[in-house]
């Protein structure tokens, strides 16, 4: 079977999926912005990713925590 037929029967079996449960968009809304954190060691980063954390949703939880205690929201 050469490529490309391998690459339309593929395409073919993607189309049939997406039929049967339609793909969602991901789609941010505008007002949200994303931001670069740096300086967090890859020490953190790695115990993180051990207990299948992910650093985005950590530091969003952690930074909710901290303006909750101080009074801030």
């Amino acid at each position: 079977m050469s490529k490309s037929n391998r690459f339309d029967k593929i395409q073919e079996l993607i189309q049939e999926s997406n039929k049967e449960v339609p793909l969602k968009e991901n789609i941010q809304p505008q007002e949200t912005k994303n931001i670069t954190v740096y300086s967090v060691p890859s020490e953190w980063i790695e115990i993180l990713k051990q207990n299948h954390l992910k650093l985005s949703s950590f530091a969003k939880q952690a930074m909710f925590e901290k303006m909750k205690r101080d009074g801030l929201i």
